[in-house]
């Protein structure tokens, strides 16, 4: 019994019964067994300190998990509020111009750089959108033009109207983007 609750050494032990430690240990070994041996031993507990610090770690760890659990509701409520999306969108289903509008209207709220990773956009993607939003749509005066001449001229005539109205006014408009513009305004020749 005192070999496998060890207050002292195993040799100190086999001294005072007179025997050698392998005879000691063979004993142990025919008598308990060496699975009833692994339940008497002592085994180390962590100091308080290091268990301490452990929890203390764990918290942190979950508060950063929390955090950023949050920041992804955040985002898609946001995605919801602005781009009226539907609720059950996934973030990785946002093409950059709406992951950069949804990063600009949580930027007071979140890091910028925390915004971007979780949201999976590069930073230069962030800047080049945001970027071209500020700028606006170049064909906004073009767009309004196109709308009052179709208001007027409901036939092909508007196409070649449209694009001569654009040469007086300085700028050369192709066909194509003249056509482009009918598509996105929702305008329609009719025969």
């Amino acid at each position: 019994m005192a070999l496998c609750t060890r207050q002292v050494s195993a040799s100190e032990i086999a001294r005072r019964i007179g025997v050698s430690r392998a005879v000691l240990y063979k004993w142990k070994d025919k008598i308990i067994g060496n699975s009833a041996y692994q339940t008497m031993r002592k085994h180390n507990e962590p100091s308080l300190e290091a268990e301490r610090d452990a929890l203390r770690e764990e918290v942190a760890r979950l508060n950063q998990e929390i955090r950023r659990r949050q920041m992804e509701l955040d985002i898609l409520k946001k995605a919801e509020e602005i781009i009226k999306k539907d609720p059950g969108i996934s973030i990785s289903h946002l093409n950059n111009r709406e992951k950069t509008k949804i990063a600009d209207a949580l930027r007071q709220t979140y890091p910028l750089t925390e915004l971007l990773h979780v949201l999976g956009l590069a930073r230069s993607s962030y800047f080049y959108h945001r970027a071209a939003l500020k700028a606006g749509d170049k064909y906004a005066t073009i767009r309004t033009m196109l709308t009052d001449i179709f208001t007027v001229i409901t036939s092909v005539m508007a196409i070649v109207a449209c694009m001569r109205c654009s040469g007086m006014r300085g700028g050369r408009l192709s066909e194509k983007v003249v056509r482009r513009l009918m598509v996105e305004e929702q305008l329609v020749v009719s025969p």
